[in-house]
């Protein structure tokens, strides 16, 4: 189904009469068989997009968690996990910590940042530097294990609380892998250290008067994150996770009997403005920093591209020699303001739709060099074997033995690369 701006419509059905042992498989095994068979039969559509499964069988959101699997359900998976990435939330984490914060009251001079790689839900907990190991898997088990279940899949720096011999055997008992960042290396975890600079931001802003009560801020300051837009999913980690937006705190009114009960309200309706703001300008300092370095594309319907062979299949080039682009090919048709649709050989099953970051403009090389042809196309993949595509047949003969051989003439190939071939081989 497509949402076109009228609702979820239907734009294609499916159906497969079950044959042999398929007909004994128990219920969960067949409605599971039938989201496999639609993700084969459509996925020229579904592949690199994003994709919503609805199924009126629950125990299917599970099928991949669940402790023991058969070998068909293996299959099945090893699929879906190859060509179509699917999570949920809570099962990737990765951990780090600020420091370098002021001690406040409570003895708290750090945070401890855990975010959901699916849903991109933060929670921050204040805690010290000189916490133990086993005091830093009690916040784990109180604040992440207790609300969302135990994770497959941790991603951790190379901190020394994570390295400990009792760390890991934790997890391995809890049977979480562990993923650390190489030495030296950050990026491996840079959701988390982008997170950190955000919480960072916040706490400036929220604690202009008093810095010694920063901890005292961050349930408001976790809640408003949460309850933010994020550029990456276009949704609230809250919706993400919960299915639900929350309430968010209403504005006290004047009728109110109890002071401190109204100023309580007040002060974290100031902080909640406050910090609402702040992500915001986080954000737009987000996309200038992103626009810089991304340009306007002029390419229109008419035109001829160059298509990234990023995506291609055409692994039977050495990786080194591979070409980054490959064409020139006609846009046909512009499907959204950022997608194209291309003219392609017939013999290419992919879809003919991409991204505008996958072209390039097409500059004919006799403008710039006189006399130089463009790259010819590479060979597509059918049935495992690389195929060129024929142009046409410019003469025949039959040899000695009775061997009847074409003169071919190859679809972007310069007529010094016509060749005999049998004709058996077409």
């Amino acid at each position: 189904m497509q949402d076109q701006g009228n609702g979820l419509q239907p734009i294609a059905y499916l159906s497969k009469k079950l044959h042999g042992a398929e007909l004994n498989y128990p219920i969960h095994d067949k409605e599971a068989l039938a989201i496999v068979i639609a993700f084969k039969a459509w996925r020229c559509y579904l592949e690199g997009r994003q994709t919503t499964v609805y199924t009126d069988h629950c125990s299917l959101k599970y099928l991949k968690t669940q402790p023991t699997l058969s070998r068909r359900q293996v299959r099945w998976i090893d699929f879906l996990e190859t060509h179509f990435h699917y999570d949920i939330p809570w099962q990737v984490v990765s951990l780090d910590f600020i420091t370098g914060l002021p001690p406040t009251s409570s003895g708290h001079n750090a945070i401890l940042v855990v975010i959901d790689k699916f849903s991109k839900m933060g929670h921050f907990i204040p805690t010290h530097t000189t916490a133990r190991t086993e005091e830093t898997a009690q916040l784990f088990v109180r604040h992440i294990i207790s609300q969302h279940g135990i994770p497959t899949t941790l991603i951790s720096d190379r901190d020394p609380k994570f390295t400990s011999k009792f760390w890991k055997e934790l997890m391995s008992l809890l049977g979480t892998k562990l993923a650390m960042a190489s030495a030296y290396h950050p990026q491996t975890d840079g959701q988390t250290e982008r997170l950190n600079q955000i919480v960072e931001q916040l706490l400036r802003a929220a604690c202009k008067d008093d810095i010694s009560k920063w901890d005292l801020h961050l349930p408001v300051l976790e809640f408003a994150y949460n309850n933010a837009t994020h550029a990456a999913t276009g949704q609230t980690p809250f919706f993400l996770c919960y299915g639900r937006h929350p309430l968010t705190p209403q504005k006290p009114t004047t009728s109110a009997t109890v002071q401190p009960a109204h100023d309580f309200i007040t002060t974290m309706h100031q902080l909640w403005d406050r910090t609402h703001k702040r992500l915001l300008d986080i954000q737009q300092q987000q996309k200038r920093q992103a626009d810089r370095h991304r340009n306007d594309h002029t390419i229109t319907v008419g035109d001829q591209v160059l298509l990234d062979t990023r995506n291609l299949d055409i692994s039977h080039l050495p990786s080194k020699l591979r070409p980054r682009f490959c064409g020139p090919f006609l846009v046909e048709a512009q499907v959204t303001p950022v997608t194209f649709r291309l003219r392609l050989p017939a013999t290419w099953k992919i879809h003919n739709a991409f991204h505008v970051q996958l072209l390039k403009p097409y500059r004919d090389p006799n403008t710039i060099f006189v006399g130089r042809q463009p790259p010819p196309p590479p060979p597509v993949l059918v049935h495992t074997e690389p195929e060129y595509e024929v142009e046409s047949v410019l003469a025949h003969r039959r040899r000695r033995n009775g061997t009847v051989e074409l003169l071919i003439r190859w679809k972007g190939y310069d007529p010094s690369e016509d060749s005999w071939v049998p004709e058996s081989d077409m």
